[in-house]
């Protein structure tokens, strides 16, 4: 078996993994404290978990404070995606940031913390241009708020401790995350259980298609587009998710997204045989009301069985053909058809 990179291969540096291993960590033994202030604040986040209900309803409910008083004037300025991100040199800023002395902070000296941040990045061998010199201001003064920030969270964060606490499983979903990057992940927490969660290739390029924000090729969003950076990076992740199954078997499991949508039930099941438990009594109404909900809302779908299919009606053929050849590896290896086969 043999990948290609189409783009930059990029390395997980030492000091990510420990930062990643950290929030994990913080994560999985309820000490929501030790996790960044941007994830406590971020309302996606906060309405994906159940968990966190009573803290987002406690936090929503503070008067008199702005949930984006700290975050308003760096966004706009870091861009919509990832790329725009790091071309703006947004996560070196970011973490130079997180190095101000609490001195600095507390006497919430701009100048002082500026130029700490110059020094830092100065230590890491970057060349302090124009456009990084005007994003030192906004982080500055969104390091110095922070403190503001947690006199007001900290009254809700005890409500999403108790609750995990309370909880007689806990579970964390990583997005988008390399499998070469897992191996580590596995050793720090031996005794978590591990499912690699697919998707078609197909339906992901159409998805990320469908978001008109990201283009990765000027002018065109086109599901083909996708699929070339997309395939590449999914054969690498089969490739490693063999090897770390042989390397810690009954571990890690492969649940497909397509399976899942189809027969939710059975595969939830399934999931739970795996952890040893029984499936919850409320699992079935859960499902009703989330994959066949009788309006589209915010993380809730009509038919989720329909979102399985959808790229065999809106992706073109003569593209779907192409992707047969392009992906061809990855569907082969993750048990999905080629499109030749169904046609």
């Amino acid at each position: 078996m043999h990948y290609l990179c189409f783009y930059f291969c990029r390395v997980t540096g030492n000091e990510e993994k420990i930062q990643l291993q950290e929030f994990l960590s913080a994560m999985l033994e309820c000490r929501f404290s030790h996790i960044p202030l941007e994830t406590l604040t971020h309302d996606y986040f906060l309405q994906q978990s159940s968990g966190f209900t009573d803290y987002f309803d406690c936090y929503n409910s503070t008067r008199g404070f702005t949930k984006q008083t700290c975050f308003e004037d760096v966004y706009p300025l870091c861009g919509k995606t990832a790329e725009d991100s790091v071309n703006r040199s947004c996560p070196l800023l970011s973490r130079a940031a997180k190095s101000l002395t609490s001195t600095v902070i507390q006497n919430t000296d701009i100048e002082s913390a500026s130029k700490q941040i110059k020094m830092a990045l100065v230590s890491e061998g970057i060349t302090i241009t124009e456009k990084i010199q005007e994003l030192i201001k906004p982080f500055v003064e969104r390091e110095l708020c922070f403190p503001k920030v947690w006199k007001v969270i900290r009254q809700c964060l005890g409500l999403a401790v108790n609750r995990c606490r309370s909880s007689p499983m806990r579970v964390l979903e990583i997005n988008r995350m390399k499998m070469e990057d897992m191996d580590f992940v596995i050793q720090a927490f031996p005794n978590v259980h591990y499912f690699y969660y697919t998707r078609d290739p197909r339906g992901i390029s159409l998805s990320r298609a469908m978001e008109s924000y990201r283009r990765v090729e000027v002018n065109d969003t086109r599901a083909i587009t996708e699929a070339r950076y997309l395939c590449p990076r999914m054969l690498r992740d089969v490739v490693e998710f063999r090897h770390l199954k042989r390397k810690y078997p009954g571990l890690i499991h492969h649940v497909r997204y397509e399976d899942f949508v189809t027969n939710p039930i059975m595969k939830s099941v399934e999931v739970y045989d795996h952890l040893g438990r029984n499936a919850p009594a409320n699992w079935a109404s859960f499902v009703a009301k989330n994959m066949h909900a009788k309006e589209k809302r915010k993380y809730q779908v009509i038919d989720a069985k329909e979102t399985a299919t959808n790229w065999m009606r809106d992706i073109p053929k003569v593209d779907l053909r192409e992707m047969d050849h392009m992906c061809g590896e990855v569907l082969d290896s993750l048990g999905y058809p080629r499109y030749s086969s169904i046609n």
